[in-house]
């Protein structure tokens, strides 16, 4: 272990890629503006001059020379920091690594025009320093930056911080390309000071697949061993601090330009950086990118780089990773992509057990997948639906901007045949440009609308199969184009099969069956690894594939004639007339707990602000106070307990859509209710609340009948458990329905969408329910009568009559204990109206309920254990 590690100095979280900052070449008119004095803290500081008003420091003094660590008081403030992922950054602008030698720097070589001695402090060039040197910089007695605390050498519970107001590195003059780094503040030993040193990296090997862990070494920081991390791949370094030594910001930011021992300019290191980098999509939708040769370069490597611009905290926004290794001078990157390999041969394997039309591809390039900030646009597409149904805070707009985009960018790397350092420098350059073209997977959402408003088959067989000549795919910038299908007759399958017809769908007595000979067509999504089929009637075609196919050229020609593009990638437009941009820039998150006329229950106070929105209709949360703060639990176990712990909430557990979104410090979520009950009011918020009013006058009344004046909470629990077996009665229908075995119902199967029985609302209808809701409704009058209570789910033996294991009931604290009440199976032969009292007040560990198991899925998976005897939890 190295003497920082060893220190307590915490590397990122692992899975949280960092990449190095990359130098790109492109025209100057694209150059950013020099980053001023970014998050700096006050505008009284130090004079301009040397460091901290004094003399500039001689950073030689501290290069390579072993020094005494002191222990972290403050932060160690992890900082990834982010790189604009632009085009348009000459490399190291004015001075490139091969240009000069370090040991040959003035003043003028070293800072180019954008650097301006008016607006900062130019320090002396350094030189030859250690490739893992620590910047130390002394702050006056009792300055505390106020960076985080990052956690407890003891327990190792860190934090991350961010600290780019007191120093930055960039990898060139205009400093707009940043270099990961870690900025500490000690305290000890009379000492105060700010230390700035290389961080530790990680880059994933996607060439591997996702199951890599091991990465890449992409800033060969094990070459250095015990190093924290390293300086490494850019030639030259531009170190800029903001603060002075008072803690205030400095008048002009002050920078030094210095370089590292062992870097990629060094003599023995040397090699070009491979030129005439270019990209193209390929006829099989991956990415082809080509290089002219490099003299000494014994294999390459090619990086990607992206960055989401909308994380506050670097280590979050930045990822690094390698895309291939290759001794060639150009690749296809899905040649290098596992997952789009596996996805085939999925696909291989169905075409040889079921023939080629029951064969189907949905997914390639994996490797440009997860580049889209938030949801896509087939994503998007889903949303809106929902929006018109009355769904809150959903995203309903989308473009391929910015802010929608992560900045994606790919360096080619020539290795050499010495060290392993010999290698060319980083040279990102942006195919942002490129990522409509790129085709990454089915649009599942548009396609099945786009099915939907197909013509009618039988009255225009050949504008039918026109419409399906089209499938509507999602591509790598999120956007969801239309690209056209080419079939494949020569493997077309014919079956006999019958369909239903009607002129109302609504109305069986129009319905009648009819034979038809059903036709699979196989076809492939143009120049893509997307595959399916889709179906014609026979009927229709009575040429057979000779027609389909003299039919499906005719409609592409007349396509084409319409629209000469129309054989390449275009993006879908939908619902021209609703202004989505306003209707999602109106929408306004609830950052506050709601006032209910109900109990609002919940472990902690997360779960109770999110359970009092819900109950209020509030399905749109600014949940950023909470999903911040160390440690917080995933928003979808906070979701599901609100909903387990509060019947009033109308949701049984797994009810619930949840859509979480983060936008730079904010952190939002979205909630739908999914297959509420049979009205089809599930997001119809005055409708759900009348519900709400309704089903608690029920529970309210039932409470005061069953509930005597002084009665120990005991007495209230056995009270309750016998009301509830007198007014409900166990819903077999339901059971039946739900469980695949409908025809032991005595409705008709079509109904399923009727008969729910999971929550408190059936105290409404006929009193039926199943076991979820004999639990959600006795834990809404425990709630009611005074008694603490849970709702719990989990799997029990079969009982008579069932298949299915799996079960919900309740925990009561009486006397200081959680005993089990299950008013399911106390309920005699479920409807006699009477409690045999078997399953009241049990101990968790009593013989009756040997094979009960516990799930987590109704509390926080942290709190479990407080309530639930460990022994009966499932492993």
């Amino acid at each position: 272990m190295s003497e920082k590690a060893s220190k307590g100095r915490k590397p990122v979280r692992p899975g949280t890629p960092v990449p190095p900052a990359g130098a790109a070449t492109s025209p100057a008119a694209d150059e950013e503006k020099p980053v001023e004095e970014q998050g700096a803290v006050a505008s009284d500081g130090a004079a301009t001059g040397g460091a901290f008003g004094e003399a500039a420091p001689d950073f030689n003094d501290y290069g390579g020379k072993p020094k005494k660590r002191h222990r972290v008081l403050k932060v160690a403030a992890i900082v990834l920091v982010v790189w604009l992922a632009f085009t348009g950054v000459r490399f190291f602008i004015e001075f490139g690594p091969f240009r000069q030698q370090a040991a040959q720097l003035s003043m003028g070589d070293a800072y180019s025009d954008n650097l301006s001695p008016d607006k900062y402090d130019l320090q002396t060039p350094q030189r030859d320093l250690e490739p893992d040197h620590e910047f130390d910089f002394e702050l006056d007695d009792g300055v505390d930056l106020g960076l985080e605390n990052i956690g407890d050498e003891a327990t190792g519970d860190y934090q991350i911080a961010d600290a780019t107001g007191s120093a930055r590195v960039f990898a060139d003059g205009a400093l707009t390309e940043e270099i990961p780094i870690q900025v500490t503040q000690v305290n000890d030993d009379g000492k105060n000071e700010l230390q700035v040193e290389p961080t530790f990296v990680t880059c994933r090997d996607k060439s591997k697949g996702y199951d890599d862990v091991d990465g890449d070494d992409v800033f060969h920081k094990d070459t250095l061993k015990g190093a924290w991390g390293r300086w490494y791949g850019f030639g030259g370094y531009y170190l800029v601090r903001y603060i002075g030594s008072n803690g205030k910001k400095l008048k002009k930011p002050q920078v030094t330009y210095f370089t590292v021992k062992d870097d990629v300019n060094a003599p023995e290191n040397q090699l070009a950086a491979p030129q005439n980098l270019q990209f193209a999509v390929q006829d099989d939708g991956g990415l082809g990118i080509s290089w002219d040769k490099v003299d000494g370069a014994k294999k390459y490597k090619v990086y990607m780089k992206t960055v989401d611009p909308t994380v506050s905290d670097p280590s979050q926004g930045v990822e690094l990773s390698l895309l291939a290794t290759t001794t060639d001078t150009k690749i296809n990157t899905l040649d290098y992509d596992p997952e789009s390999k596996d996805s085939q041969q999925r696909a291989a394997a169905d075409a040889a057990k079921w023939g080629d039309a029951g064969a189907s591809n949905y997914h390639q390039n994996y490797q440009f997948d997860d580049l889209v900030i938030g949801d896509d646009e087939d994503a998007i597409y889903y949303n809106r639906d929902k929006a018109k149904q009355g769904a809150q805070g959903l995203e309903v707009s989308y473009a391929p901007t910015k802010d929608k985009v992560k900045a994606t960018s790919i360096t080619v790397v020539a290795v050499g045949d010495g060290s392993d350092d010999q290698q060319s420098p980083f040279q990102f350059k942006s195919i942002n440009n490129l990522l409509s073209q790129i085709p990454v997977k089915d649009a599942i959402n548009v396609n099945s609308d786009w099915a939907q408003q197909a013509p009618d088959s039988r009255a225009d067989p050949k504008a039918y199969l026109a419409h399906r000549l089209i499938t509507y795919v999602t591509m790598a910038d999120g956007t969801a184009a239309s690209i056209v299908n080419d079939i494949d007759v020569s493997k077309m399958t014919s079956t006999d099969s019958t369909m239903i017809e009607g002129t109302d769908e609504n109305d069986p007595s129009t319905w009648s069956k009819r034979a038809y000979t059903r036709l699979e067509i196989p076809y492939k999504v143009r120049n893509t690894l997307i595959t399916s089929t889709f179906t014609l009637d026979g009927t229709n075609w009575p040429g057979g594939a000779d027609e389909i196919k003299k039919a499906a050229d005719e409609q592409l020609q007349a396509m084409a004639k319409a629209n000469p593009a129309v054989g390449s990638p275009q993006r879908a437009n939908f619902d021209n007339d609703v202004d989505w941009a306003a209707i999602q820039k109106s929408a306004k998150a609830v950052s506050e707990p709601a006032d209910v006329p109900y109990p609002v229950s919940g472990s902690s106070d997360y779960v109770k602000f999110v359970a009092s929105n819900i109950m209020a209709g509030n399905m749109y949360l600014d949940i950023t106070k909470y999903a911040t703060q160390a440690g917080a639990p995933d928003i979808t176990d906070v979701v599901e307990e609100a909903c387990a712990q509060n019947p009033m909430t109308m949701v049984w557990p797994g009810g619930m859509s949840v859509n979480e979104r983060t936008e730079g410090d904010k952190v939002t979520v979205a909630l739908y209710i999914n297959g509420l009950n049979a009205e089809g009011e599930d997001n119809d918020i005055p409708a759900l609340n009348k519900k709400r009013e309704e089903t608690y006058k029920v529970i309210k009344q039932i409470v005061a009948d069953a509930v005597q004046d002084g009665m120990s909470d005991a007495e209230k629990v056995k009270a309750l458990d016998a009301a509830l077996a007198n007014r409900l009665s166990y819903d077999w229908d339901s059971y039946y329905l739900n469980s695949g075995q409908g025809d032991k119902a005595d409705v008709d199967p079509m109904d399923i969408w009727k008969h729910r029985g999971y929550a408190a609302y059936e105290l409404l209808d006929d009193n039926r329910v199943v076991c979820s809701g004999y639990a959600a409704i006795f834990k809404a009058c425990a709630d009611e009568a005074g008694v603490k209570s849970l709702y719990v789910t989990g799997t029990v033996p079969p009982r008579p009559g069932s298949n299915n294991n799996g079960h919900a009931w309740n925990l009561v604290n009486v006397d200081g204990t959680w005993k089990v009440v299950d008013v399911t199976w106390d309920d005699t032969d479920r409807g006699d109206n009477q409690s045999d009292g078997q399953y009241l007040m049990l101990d968790q560990k009593d013989p009756k309920l040997d094979g009960r198991v516990y799930d987590k899925d109704a509390l926080l998976d942290s709190v479990v254990e407080d309530y639930v005897d460990p022994s009966r939890l499932a492993a």
